[in-house]
């Protein structure tokens, strides 16, 4: 049974969020497939966030086809070889701040 759009939107879920749910909320947006919440929580996930939470969203965005948003989550993740198969594997495009976070930092000489 899917809940009408409305009771699964950001504006719901963002209590949740704000109380540290976040597993809570994303298991909401998989559940009753509401992209646009699963989307704007994604967005706010960083280097700090759990990574099995990060790697759960990059899976579901491959699942739909969401390749540039997979490579995001694995981005940031650190799963650099992974996301560099699934850009060659799925012809997604690199950003500048995409090659910026993929690039291995240079080391000063100094």
């Amino acid at each position: 049974m899917r809940l009408p759009r409305a009771l699964c939107t950001f504006e719901i879920t963002q209590p949740l969020l704000q109380a540290g749910e976040v597993s809570h909320a994303l298991d909401l947006c998989f559940q009753h497939h509401h992209y646009e919440a699963l989307d704007q929580i994604a967005e706010d996930l960083h280097e700090g966030s759990s990574p099995e939470m990060t790697q759960r969203v990059a899976d579901y965005f491959m699942e739909k086809g969401l390749f540039d948003k997979a490579m995001e989550m694995l981005v940031r993740t650190k799963k650099m070889d992974e996301a560099l198969n699934l850009c060659t594997l799925h012809s997604v495009p690199l950003t500048e701040e995409l090659v910026e976070k993929i690039s291995i930092p240079k080391k000063d000489d100094g």
